[in-house]
């Protein structure tokens, strides 16, 4: 049994609707890869591969540092590795795209971009460009945490953590599209009062209307039987805004499933939402997020594309190393550590954040006040200054300055970190952030 309120007044999705089963079609599945690019771009090879005749496309082992093989293919005096290895080595970023009708590879360092901010850094607005962020789509975010609402990071753990970073920018980049972006598309499927849908009732379930107390208006009341076949569900054409919102409350061993069907490619995948602790599982086209277990009304609101994608992408997840970091302490130069350990390590972009972070607390103050916040934004400006041409490699940037205060390699910044780097450059000098 479970209870069902949709509250329109704080719905923050563009589709609300209480189910136990839920029938959405999708029009434009071209838009959204259900496999992980890798495994796509593997795949692509092999089947060219196959394709090919003479002496094109003879299999060669490729043995990678004398550690381990890979399968990759010959073509006389060529030898071609599968992207999938180059992505991860690498850390490059590829897709297939299609243009009048001709297939094309494009290659990239990073997903991320250079933003030039549209007008003066204001901390009332947005934060920085991060109304151009997509932190839910990243590789290393395993899923949205179906009990907290919040991505979920695989960065040195696979099996997943939440990581404080990785959320700020979930939070920072969700409240920067709320400011710029255009009210969204609500469509109320049933309230329970004013808005009341035929909902499909097997012979040994029930439905019903019914005022709650602690909710204070009218819920949809659902009952079921053990039995697979018992079921109360409603059918729904839906082409966009694949978002839905709801107030539920689960009883134990309940469950709601949204069914997802692209008529074209005659694909269909079930996306269930069970009182599990657990937080994502995937069998082939059956997906599976907890929502934790206590009993009590709450707010879910799922992408349900991003939903989708994180359970595919589960199935053929690679597995990841946890790397060790060493540190020493520098005192010439105040610097603010993203990871204040001992000893630092000088982290480019988070110490850039704090920066950011400072001069909004200054401002919020009175820009007349003389503040801790300023007074530490000062400090650190100074060292910015001092120790940014340290960061620079004459093509890139480094990630931090292990290379100074340890004595080892340097760090190489990865494309994305570079990107963000230069993004947090642009705005602190054409952002126009002074004190």
């Amino acid at each position: 049994m479970m209870l069902v309120r949709i509250n329109m007044r704080t719905a923050l999705a563009a589709l609300c609707i209480a189910v136990l089963l839920i029938i959405v079609f999708w029009s434009r599945c071209g838009e959204f890869s259900h496999r992980p690019i890798v495994s796509v771009l593997s795949n692509g090879l092999s089947e060219r591969v196959a394709d090919t005749s003479g002496t094109g496309g003879q299999e060669i082992e490729c043995v990678i540092n004398g550690e381990y093989s890979v399968a990759c293919r010959r073509d006389r005096d060529q030898v071609y590795l599968p992207f999938s290895f180059i992505h991860k080595y690498f850390e490059v970023y590829g897709k297939i795209t299609s243009t009048d009708g001709v297939d094309r590879f494009e290659w990239s360092h990073s997903y991320s971009k250079i933003y030039h901010p549209k007008k003066k850094y204001d901390p009332r607005g947005t934060f920085t460009t991060f109304e151009n962020y997509n932190v839910e789509v990243r590789e290393r975010v395993k899923c949205i945490s179906g009990i907290e609402g919040v991505p979920v990071s695989t960065q040195w753990e696979p099996r997943g953590f939440y990581y404080p970073t990785q959320i700020a920018q979930f939070g920072l980049a969700h409240y920067s599209k709320n400011v710029t972006e255009p009210e969204p598309r609500v469509r109320i499927i049933d309230d329970g009062d004013k808005v009341l849908e035929n909902w499909i009732v097997s012979k040994d379930a029930t439905i019903s209307r019914e005022y709650d107390q602690e909710m204070k208006s009218k819920v949809l009341k659902f009952s079921t039987s053990d039995h697979v076949s018992s079921q109360v569900w409603l059918k729904v054409n839906i082409s966009q805004d694949f978002v839905l919102s709801l107030d539920v409350r689960f009883k134990p061993n309940s469950s709601m499933t949204v069914v997802l069907q692209n008529k074209d490619k005659k694909e269909t995948v079930y996306l269930h939402y069970v009182t599990s602790n657990q937080l994502i599982y995937a069998q082939e086209d059956h997906i599976y997020h907890g929502i934790g277990t206590e009993v009590k009304w709450r707010r879910i609101t799922r992408d349900l594309i991003i939903d989708m994608q994180k359970g595919w992408a589960l199935q053929d997840r690679p597995k990841r190393k946890s790397p060790r970091n060493k540190f020493r302490v520098s005192r010439s130069l105040p610097w603010y550590e993203e990871y204040p350990t001992t000893p630092p390590l000088f982290v480019l972009n988070g110490f850039i954040y704090t920066l950011l972070g400072l001069y909004d607390l200054h401002v919020i103050e009175g820009e007349n006040s003389i503040s801790l916040a300023k007074k530490m934004f000062d400090d650190g400006m100074t060292s910015l200054k001092t120790l940014l041409p340290l960061f620079d490699t004459g093509s890139g940037s480094f990630y931090d300055l292990r290379h100074f205060t340890l004595g080892v390699s340097p760090n190489l910044a990865r494309w994305d970190y570079h990107a963000t780097h230069v993004n947090q450059a642009i705005t602190e000098n054409n952002g126009s952030i002074e004190l």
